[in-house]
């Protein structure tokens, strides 16, 4: 039964290879522009910023946040404009599916999860459990955002030991994780990665919304969040405006993936 959804699976990479398709790339170009401008200006400001601000921890999370989205930038984005370049004559190898679909499964759990510490960091602060950071507690976040990159990339790289497989999706110009084998390793890679992403995405949302009932029920709570900045001296609203855009953002997108997977 294996050895024939594997040949299924093989089959349908070969016809997504061989398909000539007349999708426009302006989109995919739009996107890597679009973001990598996006990513750069955030890093530039960051480094501009960095002796202004006294709440360590969101920026050292956002970091890893914009590194992660350069990092699918400039090894995914390459190979999808050169299969769009090539008119769709040349496909990825296998081996470059599989490189791709870690890429991709890493970057999108890297961001989801650094989402959803980042909130629950902000809530710790709010009830003033968590203070503010001192050079040790600057090399705890450093070190829990390590733990995330590890966690992501074993259960993104489960295909590459034999775990389930990655497969070429429509218009044949990415590859993911095979969430349409039936196979007991795809099913596993599945219910592991879907099972962590929900759980992600509801942590995420449940403690955001619980965040932002506390701080509007009482104002003074935000004194908590104070970012101490030389510049502004106030508030940092650009931080909650940044947690709730991403945090809906990252639920809305990637939930249904999520559940439909």
């Amino acid at each position: 039964m294996n050895t024939k959804i594997i040949m299924r699976n093989h089959t349908a990479y070969r016809l997504l290879c061989e398909l000539k398709s007349n999708e426009s790339a302006i989109p995919v170009y739009i996107q890597l522009v679009m973001g990598s401008l996006g990513n750069i200006l955030a890093v530039g400001i960051l480094w501009i910023s960095r002796t202004h601000h006294r709440w360590r921890s969101f920026y050292i999370f956002f970091t890893g946040l914009v590194l992660t989205d350069l990092l699918n930038n400039c090894t995914c984005y390459p190979l999808i404009l050169i299969r769009y370049a090539s008119h769709f004559k040349w496909c990825l190898s296998e081996s470059l599916c599989d490189f791709l679909s870690f890429i991709e499964a890493f970057c999108h759990m890297t961001s989801g999860m650094i989402i959803c510490i980042m909130t629950i960091d902000r809530y710790l602060h709010l009830t003033n459990v968590s203070q503010q950071s001192t050079v040790e507690s600057r090399l705890k976040y450093t070190g829990i955002l390590c733990v995330i990159m590890l966690i992501s990339a074993v259960v993104s790289g489960l295909h590459l030991v034999g775990i389930g497989n990655s497969q070429l999706y429509y218009p044949g110009s990415w590859c993911f994780l095979d969430f349409t084998s039936k196979s007991l390793g795809n099913k596993i890679t599945a219910f592991i990665y879907s099972g962590i992403g929900i759980s992600v995405m509801a942590s995420t949302l449940i403690i955001g919304m619980k965040t932002l009932k506390i701080s509007c029920r009482n104002t003074e709570h935000q004194a908590l969040l104070l970012d101490n900045s030389l510049v502004t001296g106030i508030y940092d609203s650009h931080v909650t405006a940044f947690l709730i855009a991403s945090m809906f953002t990252f639920v809305l997108l990637w939930g249904p993936l999520l559940v439909s997977d």
